[in-house]
């Protein structure tokens, strides 16, 4: 759908063991997948372990909040501690390595939620980059670069009305003004939504008044 639209590259956050059931080591056809789209230029971000809770959120009162109501069974690093956060990370890392994929640079959790412990332990485990909703923070450098962004989520109706409201003031007040976006696009929900497709004609006029895809190690390699 995005090559349909000019941009044969994205970034692909990857899980590298799908609830625990599905190591990247033994998805060769998966696998193979992830190796032609680094071939045409994309690049593999590490998107938590299993992309499941492992018990109640951790962390401040509002972030347990947002993981109830919009991650409650996806807030994967809400619910580890500083620990247990560093060997998931290191997990799925050997996991990439196992799979002989390139070893990614950039970490997003799950939701993009994650408490202060599990922040701490990513940076610890040797990743440049920490991926937020509207925001990476680069460890190397100390700095947090503000990146608007807006997309399509495939959640529930309600959710989805929020996202897309969402979506209309970044889009509005934001992204005008903004050098690099972002554009967010889950693999759920229905492909054929109004919601998708206002996405993706969005992503196609920015391609027509000259945005051009990129990835986050060109972005911050330039910075």
């Amino acid at each position: 759908m995005l090559a349909s639209i000019g941009v044969q590259r994205c970034v692909l956050k990857v899980v590298p063991n799908w609830h625990g059931a599905y190591p990247l080591p033994q998805e060769n056809g998966f696998v193979e997948l992830l190796r032609s789209t680094l071939a045409a230029g994309s690049e593999l971000a590490l998107h938590g372990l299993e992309h499941r809770t492992h018990g109640r959120p951790r962390g401040t009162a509002a972030g347990r909040v947002r993981a109830t109501l919009f991650a409650n069974q996806a807030a994967e690093f809400m619910t580890l501690g500083g620990t247990e956060a560093k060997e998931a990370v290191r997990e799925g890392l050997r996991l990439f390595a196992q799979a002989e994929l390139p070893r990614p640079s950039s970490f997003c959790a799950p939701g993009w939620l994650l408490h202060e412990d599990a922040r701490k332990a990513i940076k610890e485990s040797g990743m440049r980059l920490l991926l937020g909703m509207f925001c990476a923070d680069d460890f190397a450098t100390g700095r947090r670069f503000w990146i608007p962004g807006f997309g399509y989520m495939g959640v529930s109706s309600g959710h989805e009305m929020a996202v897309q409201l969402l979506n209309w003031l970044v889009t509005t007040l934001a992204i005008r003004r903004a050098t690099v976006a972002k554009v967010y696009l889950h693999p759920q929900g229905n492909l054929h939504s109004t919601a998708l497709r206002a996405t993706l004609d969005k992503v196609a006029r920015m391609v027509s008044q000259g945005w051009k895809p990129a990835t986050y190690a060109e972005v911050f390699d330039n910075e």
